[in-house]
């Protein structure tokens, strides 16, 4: 499988292309990871470089487009609380998440469905935090 990334880039430093070659991994390892890609042999995935952050517009269980934030030193994905809650999605258990600034409540939210650029990811489990 091809994987053709596009996007706004200024410079290109270590990072971002750290990134990239992490973004042209997931597409290839999509597969793998129970992705359902449309029929096509490759695919184009637009982002947005904002302040060294990689920005993607992609969807959540079928909701409006959302802007998502690649952070590729992230253990596994988070969804804001809130808006988790604004989606309808359940939010279960309690546990402690590690960030930056240190612990803090967490919850999981179980079988959801991301969509990014055509590809589909099923039955995924995010971590939803309260990010204000």
């Amino acid at each position: 499988m091809e994987c053709k990334v596009e996007g706004i880039v200024n410079h290109w430093n270590t990072s971002v292309l750290r990134t990239l070659v992490v973004i042209a991994s997931c597409c290839s390892a999509s597969l793998t990871f129970g992705a359902v890609p449309k029929a096509r042999s490759s695919y184009r995935i637009p982002f947005e470089l904002t302040n060294n952050l990689v920005v993607l517009q992609g969807s959540i269980n079928n909701s409006k487009p959302l802007f998502l934030l690649l952070d590729t030193g992230a253990s596994g994905s988070v969804i804001n609380e809130s808006r988790a809650k604004e989606l309808g999605l359940n939010l279960e258990g309690q546990t402690k998440a590690a960030t930056g600034n240190g612990p803090v409540e967490a919850s999981f939210v179980r079988g959801v469905t991301l969509n990014v650029s055509g590809i589909e990811f099923p039955n995924l489990t995010h971590t939803s935090i309260h990010l204000s």
